[in-house]
């Protein structure tokens, strides 16, 4: 996008602001320049929300479809845009029903990390988190139920997930979800165990934060036994 683009009018402002997602995150990402011409407009806060309500409005109706090979893209896309309020987590939490079933193996990973978050926040700021921060402790348990669906696919289809397991079980365990306390051990369980290949993996290939990474694992006996002397030569070794 070049800053040779003009932003006169409202609706010019309004095809830009579709055009970065509705989000100031992506105005500043992409072109600071044209950002600011974007905010000398002094669009108000709610002609913003009304104009991301209608683009959201439109995508939920046109953008998805049980044989389009994207479906985790699209999800993400629109939840991305949405606002942490009742309409849109019940609007995203009525589509996860529906199009959870036709995810392909390939959209697994972004589907999970839209709707359980991979922010390495202890909430991780997917859409479980929105719902919880919000009260809607109803909506929280539907995503959290197809993120566990995700992960059961992950498994029998052996879709790469690695972290993916741990920040659910780090969300379970920050909102007190009692009942799902062994769950989320089993969980970080095996993610650990993927982790620690991962890493292996990763420090044998000559990268210093796996090597790191690796010793930490060994040193606490995460995904392995405890094996310090394993711990000390990586550590060492990522020093070189």
């Amino acid at each position: 996008m070049t800053t040779d683009r003009e932003l006169k009018t409202l609706e010019e402002a309004k095809s830009y602001f579709i055009s970065m997602g509705c989000s100031h995150f992506h105005l500043d990402r992409e072109d600071f320049k044209l950002a600011k011409k974007y905010r000398s407009l002094n669009i108000s806060s709610e002609t913003e929300s009304k104009w991301r309500r209608e683009e959201f409005e439109r995508k939920l109706k046109n953008d998805f479809n049980k044989d389009q090979p994207e479906l985790g893209f699209a999800f993400s896309n629109l939840a991305d845009m949405s606002e942490t309020t009742d309409y849109y987590l019940e609007q995203l939490a009525d589509l996860t029903n529906q199009i959870i079933g036709n995810i392909s193996n390939s959209q697994i990973g972004i589907t999970l990390s839209t709707i359980a978050g991979r922010n390495s926040s202890n909430t991780q700021g997917g859409l479980i988190e929105k719902a919880y921060k919000i009260q809607r402790i109803d909506l929280g348990q539907i995503f959290i139920k197809h993120a566990l669906n995700l992960i059961d696919r992950a498994d029998i289809n052996k879709v790469d997930i690695t972290f993916q397991r741990g920040n659910l079980a780090d969300i379970i365990h920050h909102f007190k979800i009692s009942e799902l306390n062994d769950i989320a051990l089993k969980l970080r369980e095996v993610d650990e165990i993927h982790g620690f290949v991962y890493y292996e993996n990763g420090a044998k290939e000559g990268n210093m934060f796996s090597m790191n990474m690796l010793s930490k694992y060994y040193k606490e006996g995460k995904g392995c036994k405890v094996d310090l002397e394993k711990a000390k030569y990586w550590e060492e070794k990522a020093k070189r």
